[in-house]
């Protein structure tokens, strides 16, 4: 499964009906949200914490807001992995992280810390 793009011209809508979404990591990788903004733009006044894998967290908002959620990898990289509106007074949903950017990066990291332990198991001349 290819990664999502960011959508052009996607904005939060203006709303006065107050929404809790509720976001579960089902993934490997702490992931982060980040709140659309009126203009289309990640906002840089609502920086939540990250979310560890396996946990559920649950944010006030606004029913018309935009989310992309982001995945930190490994190699400090953050790759989106899911744009989300609200639509609903109680609205959730899960992340898998099941695109080819993490399953790759992940399965690389893998491959060469193996790698560097067949090296360090082979050297005798090794600390």
């Amino acid at each position: 499964v290819k990664c999502p793009e960011i959508t052009e011209n996607l904005r939060s809508e203006k709303g006065n009906e107050k929404s809790i979404l509720s976001v579960t990591n089902e993934s490997p990788i702490l992931i982060k949200l980040a709140w659309v903004n009126f203009e289309g733009e990640n906002s840089k006044d609502w920086t939540p914490a990250a979310i560890k894998p396996g946990a559920t967290e649950s944010y006030h908002t606004t029913i018309g807001h935009y989310f992309r959620v982001y995945g930190y990898l490994p190699t400090s990289r953050l790759v989106l992995l899911k744009e989300y509106a609200i639509h609903t007074k109680q609205d959730s949903f899960s992340i898998s992280g099941d695109c080819d950017d993490i399953g790759n990066t992940l399965q690389l990291e893998a491959q060469q810390r193996d790698n560097e332990m067949n090296q360090l198991v082979h050297d005798q001349q090794a600390p």
